[in-house]
C-alpha cells in the first residue's frame, strides 16, 4: 500500500490520499492529521509528502509528522520527500513572486502558510532526525523511478529518499 500524506488537492490514482482539511473540491481518502496517522504500524510500503513538511512547525509538528510516518512504513519502506527550497531557488534565478511564496509566511487567511524557510539543508536535517539514512535526489528521478504522486521537475524544489532499516 501507498500513503500520500498531505493530498490536498492533487490525490494519486492507486494511493491511499490523506490530508488534514477537507474543502469542497480535494477529493481525499481518509481525513486525518500526519501528526496522528489513523493506521496500524507497518501499514505501507511507501509513505510520500509532496509539498506538506514546510507547513508543520520545524522544532515540533514535522519530526512528529515523520516519526508517525516511520511507524506506519513496512520494514524496508521507502519515505519519499519533494518541497520547496530557498536556495534552488535562488540559485536557479526564480521570479520574485516563486521566492515570496516559498519564504515562511505564518498567518495566511487559508492556515495553510510556510511555517518555516525550507533550504536543502534544513529539509534534509529534518529528515535525518528520524530517518538517518536520508539522500537528497534529483527531483527529475524521484517521478519517473518511484511514480510518486505530485512530482513536477522544477528546479526549485529538493526531493529527499529514506529507506526504513
Amino acid at each position: 500500500m501507498r500513503l500520500n500524506i498531505g493530498s490536498g488537492t492533487h490525490p494519486a490514482p492507486l494511493w491511499v490520499n490523506l490530508d488534514a482539511n477537507l474543502f469542497a473540491d480535494w477529493q481525499v481518502d481518509v481525513v486525518g492529521t500526519a501528526l496522528f496517522l489513523p493506521f496500524a504500524t507497518a501499514t505501507f510500503e511507501y509513505v510520500y509528502f509532496g509539498h506538506t513538511l514546510e507547513h508543520l512547525t520545524y522544532a515540533d509538528a514535522a519530526p512528529a509528522a515523520l516519526h508517525e510516518a516511520h511507524r506506519v512504513l513496512t520494514p524496508g519502506g521507502l519515505l519519499g520527500i519533494v518541497g520547496p527550497a530557498m536556495d534552488l531557488a535562488i540559485a536557479t534565478d526564480q521570479p520574485q513572486w516563486l521566492l515570496d511564496d516559498i519564504a515562511q509566511h505564518i498567518g495566511d487567511n487559508d492556515g495553510l502558510g510556510h511555517q518555516w524557510t525550507a533550504t536543502v539543508d534544513n529539509t534534509l536535517a529534518l529528515v535525518r532526525s528520524v530517518f538517518e539514512h536520508s539522500q537528497v535526489v534529483d527531483v527529475r528521478e524521484v517521478g519517473r523511478s518511484t511514480g510518486w504522486p505530485n512530482t513536477v521537475a522544477d528546479p526549485w524544489q529538493v526531493a529527499i529518499l529514506a529507506r526504513k532499516p
